[in-house]
């Protein structure tokens, strides 16, 4: 399996793809934040890693007192940094950082439907068919007028196209998608005001993890 600590670091090449993608991710989400509306702002985060991708952006928003998050994260060395991102950052009580397998969703089932979903860092470690249950789930994730940010690689099979496919049949409006031809891509999508039949929330498992 991949050493995510060993992965995190290629956010500290200020030239790398990741850190160009990283910048696109906390854009999206200072959007995001603008655009929700007044009142509180309910944040999940599924493999968190180091909180980088949520927490700086809260601390600086305006917004910030709205914000409830809650990170999901396995790794134990990378909780403690988004642990102590969150602290450092003065959102302590803003910030709960959970450890556990994200793709389980009784982690975080108290916490769902949510105001904004990041799916970071996960399109490009799970089956095609976890992408798209994880795609399905997203009404039963996420609020009415609510977002998702999500991110994949280029590497082949290339599945970015395809996923923007599936938000789109999901009934979900693209804010926003950047990409380069051999790098990232991330994507912003939003909810409908009418988001068609929750159903039930899910349980069980959401994706599980390849690499």
């Amino acid at each position: 399996m991949t050493d995510w600590v060993s992965w995190h670091r290629g956010y500290d090449d200020l030239e790398s793809s990741l850190a160009r993608r990283l910048l696109a991710v906390q854009h999206g989400t200072s959007r995001a934040l603008d655009a929700l509306a007044p009142g509180p702002i309910r944040v999940l985060t599924l493999c968190a890693g180091d909180g980088r991708d949520l927490v700086p952006v809260v601390a600086g928003h305006a917004r910030r007192g709205d914000v409830d998050a809650v990170l999901v994260e396995q790794d134990v060395r990378l909780v403690t940094a988004a642990r102590q991102r969150s602290m450092q950052d003065g959102l302590g009580g803003h910030v709960a950082v959970r450890r556990g397998d994200a793709g389980d969703v009784s982690l975080f089932s108290d916490v769902i439907p949510v105001d904004l979903l990041m799916l970071c860092g996960i399109f490009g470690n799970i089956s095609d068919a976890d992408i798209a249950a994880t795609v399905n789930a997203t009404t039963q994730l996420v609020a009415p007028r609510g977002f998702v940010i999500w991110t994949r690689g280029s590497f082949e099979p290339d599945r970015r196209e395809q996923i923007r496919t599936w938000f789109r049949e999901r009934g979900c409006d693209e804010i926003s998608y950047e990409a380069e031809p051999n790098g990232y891509g991330v994507g912003v999508a939003q909810l409908p005001s009418s988001a068609g039949p929750r159903g039930e929330p899910p349980t069980g498992r959401l994706f599980t993890f390849t690499r």
